[in-house]
């Protein structure tokens, strides 16, 4: 959300590197982990840290030369998508592991990469923990920080739900920003490729409809153009060569544009929370007044409203956590099952959160006996079943 979580991982990962240890960063998608490779590399390359970029677009013998390296600690820092799952990769000595953009990956996945050292630390980021993240912060199995303030001069982004009968005056608002010099996301659910859905709200449907009007001032990406074709189209909204981007999630995180003020998510109501947070986060990057609309149709499941009304009202992402929480459920904590309502006899943790926090406090007191007898209830499902669930 340009809250300066990067640069905090920046210090974590530097402190790490300075006693001798590895560092590892995973990010869910290339445009993230370039974007991230050339951030810490500008920073930490001339105090001697080796850094390298790991995706799945490098060939075999460059991902092989990469493993090497890792393995014999000639690299410092590693960043990488999901190809720092291979099984091929093993570290030195690695000491921190950075998640960022946490909710993009499942349980496993995160596992994989944790059981590549003994007990690393780990820097889990994101502007929107998922329910199932927020669930273990609850009951005191993470440990959280929150960046609440945003940089200076940063103003609060205006969300506003409109329904599509109304599309005519947002094509006259867009046309006013565009007279600013000011920068238009579009964001819609559907490619439209495929000819059952070309009818729907899609990205070729609406960039069809926006031609007609802003002519080459719009142009389009979605996740199944080539990459080389999706940098040049992002490139070109960065350059100011075109005006207005329409775009699948795929903008999602990754994407730093301070000059885009408006961002336009289409079907809205089908995005869940913290994808539409995120996606809100793409605009108000800069001193600008800026713009999040949440554009739906007539056809609206309650939760659907609850959601759209949950975005309007806050730009907390914490808050919108514990929102998303409570309508999701926060899954099975002994397993990895990431959604789900738990069930226990005396308390709703959602409710009684206070309860909870006394009894963390009460826990602390203990005397370590105590504490080792109540951690073996706590870890044994049999026990833990018939002391508390119903």
């Amino acid at each position: 959300m340009g809250s300066g979580k990067t640069i905090l991982a920046l210090l974590a990962i530097a402190d790490i590197l300075n006693n001798g240890y590895q560092a590892a960063v995973m990010v869910p998608s290339e445009i993230l982990a370039n974007q991230h490779f050339f951030y810490f590399n500008k920073i930490l390359e001339e105090y001697g840290f080796k850094i390298r970029l790991l995706t799945g677009k490098l060939s075999l013998n460059e991902k092989k030369k990469i493993y090497h390296d890792i393995k014999n600690n000639k690299i410092d820092l590693i960043i990488g998508t999901h190809a720092l799952f291979n099984k091929e990769l093993e570290f030195f000595n690695l000491g921190i592991i950075v998640i960022d953009e946490q909710h993009k990956f499942g349980v496993n996945q995160r596992i994989n990469l944790l059981n590549k050292s003994e007990n690393p630390n780990v820097l889990i980021m994101s502007a929107t923990p998922i329910p199932r993240s927020l669930t273990f912060v609850i009951y005191g199995e993470v440990n959280i920080s929150i960046i609440r303030q945003k940089p200076k001069n940063r103003k609060k982004t205006v969300t506003s739900i409109i329904n599509k009968k109304k599309i005519e005056e947002l094509i006259q608002g867009i046309k006013r920003l565009l007279d600013k010099n000011e920068k238009v996301f579009w964001v819609l659910p559907e490619i439209g490729i495929d000819e059952e859905r070309i009818n729907q709200a899609s990205v070729v449907k609406r960039y069809e409809h926006l031609v007609k009007i802003f002519k080459d001032k719009v142009s389009f990406i979605h996740g199944k153009m080539k990459k080389e074709e999706i940098n040049i189209n992002i490139n070109k909204f960065r350059n100011d060569e075109i005006m207005i981007l329409v775009s699948t999630t795929l903008i999602e995180v990754g994407i730093d544009i301070p000059a885009a003020t408006t961002i336009v998510i289409e079907q809205a109501n089908k995005f869940g929370l913290a994808q539409l947070h995120q996606l809100r986060g793409r605009v108000g990057r800069n001193d600008l007044n800026s713009n999040c609309i949440l554009f739906h149709s007539d056809e609206m499941s309650e939760n659907g409203r609850k959601r759209l009304e949950i975005m309007r009202m806050s730009d907390d992402g914490f808050f919108i956590a514990e929102k998303d929480l409570e309508l999701r459920g926060g899954g099975d904590i002994f397993g990895t099952k990431q959604t789900g309502l738990p069930s226990w006899r005396f308390f709703n943790p959602y409710k009684d959160m206070n309860l909870i926090e006394e009894v963390k406090e009460n826990l602390h007191t203990l005397s370590s006996r105590e504490s080792k007898n109540l951690i073996s209830i706590f870890f044994n499902r049999e026990k833990f079943n018939n002391y508390f669930s119903g």
